[in-house]
This record gives structure tokens, C-alpha cells and sequence, in this order.
């Protein structure tokens, strides 16, 4: 799994690419904790790459 951010007014947006799997579950906390983090306002989530 990879993943870009971008935080945008208030909005953080988390676009994910390549296959997601079990290994990949401390890079996914992380990326949630940042996002929790961020103080946004709005969130999104893109899995259009998986």
C-alpha cells in the first residue's frame, strides 16, 4: 500500500494506491492518525488505486 496526502481548507484527503493487505496494517493506522491529527474539518479517503 501506498498513500499521498493533501490537506486543503480544512479538508484532509488520503489517496491510497496498490494492494492493500494485512502487512500493511501499521502504514494504515498511521495514515488514520494523521488524518485524526490534521484538526480537519472534512475527510476523504480515495481507494481508487487498490
Amino acid at each position: 500500500m501506498e498513500y499521498k496526502i493533501a490537506v486543503k481548507g480544512g479538508t484532509f484527503e488520503a489517496k491510497l494506491s496498490k494492494k492493500i493487505t494485512f502487512s500493511d496494517l501499521d502504514g494504515f493506522r498511521e495514515m488514520v492518525k494523521r488524518m485524526v491529527d490534521s484538526g480537519s474539518n472534512s475527510n476523504i479517503c480515495g481507494f481508487g488505486g487498490c
